[in-house]
């Protein structure tokens, strides 16, 4: 079960999250977010 977690975020970054999500198609920021921090874990892992 997945929890919930608050961030706070200038306006520049909302911005760019919300075009993220516009431009690849997720559901919403927060599945945009939990990608992108399974992605940055999984690179900083190749090293």
């Amino acid at each position: 079960m997945k929890e919930r977690i608050s961030a706070t975020l200038d306006p520049q970054t909302i911005q760019l999250v919300q075009a993220l999500v516009k431009k690849f198609g997720y559901r919403n920021s927060s599945h945009l977010i939990e990608e992108a921090i399974k992605s940055f874990s999984h690179q900083r892992n190749k090293k």
